[in-house]
């Protein structure tokens, strides 16, 4: 049976992000994910509309004064990137040179695999002194695999990791009293959550049997992992003030989430004879992200 090849351009292709959203963090828990995207997504808006109910309405007239000492800050926040590092260079080289085969159209189509990272949470911020805050973050993250057949043909999408995460550092600002500021910002936090190793790979895998029927032929044990453990990174933003206190921010972020498995897995990839991570059994993600947020500046 021939084996033909889809169009590989990431640009061409569209997470579905509701429907991973919709997954649970840890299957069989009483925690959905869904619940706590509404959650976070109300409070979202209830930060945005903070502005138009305000006690005092002759405020919204005045000009925004930026930053400065005793300002505290509050919003929510959504990033979205690339992921990198070498988890997901494991994860690509262990699918490499893979197909998959369609029981309804019998065509076989080379496997890959392409990852999206994206986040969504609450922020808040105390400025202590002039030029410096502390600033928190909670939220969930998300590293999302997906297949990339083509338009033509059903993909299919996996969490290689999904789970809550807490983030505190100094933001460093570079004005004060402006209506527009320059931030960076050095992060330390935790993360607890469930990687799960390969999750294309066992779902995509097969191969025609004796009797003609498609079966799934790779079966990795120990694939799952729940991690727990610290994280570390990054973030630089733009943030332009508003009247009546709103803010709306825009930069980058990057956060390392060290990656450590229970065990190696033994089962190698049934049509490339591949070991996954070489044998290894710890990495690292690289969530390289666009962050965009937005709150309310309180007056102290």
């Amino acid at each position: 049976m021939p084996i033909t090849d889809s169009d590989r351009s990431l640009s061409k292709r569209q997470y579905n992000l509701p429907l991973v959203i919709d997954n649970y963090i840890f299957p069989g828990e009483i925690v959905y994910m869904k619940h706590i995207c509404y959650i976070l997504v109300t409070l979202f808006l209830l930060f945005i509309a903070l502005p138009l109910v305000a006690a005092d309405f002759e405020e919204l007239d005045k000009p925004p004064e930026g930053i400065y000492r005793g300002q505290m800050l509050l919003g929510g926040y959504f990033s979205f990137g690339i992921p990198r590092g070498s988890v997901i260079d494991a994860e690509n080289k262990f699918v490499k040179g893979s197909t998959h085969s369609f029981s309804d159209s019998e065509t076989t189509k080379a496997l890959w695999i392409t990852h999206l990272s994206y986040s969504f949470g609450v922020f808040g911020e105390y400025v202590v002194y002039d030029h410096i805050g502390v600033y928190s973050q909670l939220g969930a993250t998300y590293v999302v695999q997906r297949t990339d057949y083509g338009k033509d043909y059903s993909n299919n999408k996996r969490n290689l990791y999904a789970g809550a995460m807490f983030l505190l550092g100094p933001d460093f600002h570079l004005t004060d009293r402006r209506p527009w500021d320059v931030s960076l910002c050095p992060l330390i936090g935790y993360t607890y959550g469930k990687f799960h190793a390969s999750p294309i790979a066992e779902s995509q895998i097969n191969q025609k049997s004796t009797d003609g029927n498609i079966e799934k032929t790779y079966h990795p044990s120990g694939a799952k992992t729940r991690i727990s453990t610290f994280v570390y990174g990054a973030n630089l933003k733009v943030s332009v003030f508003f009247s009546g206190g709103l803010l709306i921010s825009l930069g980058g972020e990057w956060i390392r989430i060290p990656i450590k498995m229970d065990g190696p897995i033994k089962e190698s990839n049934p049509q490339t004879e591949r070991t996954y991570m070489n044998g290894k059994t710890s990495g690292n993600i690289d969530n390289i992200r666009f962050i965009i947020s937005a709150g309310y500046a309180f007056k102290n």
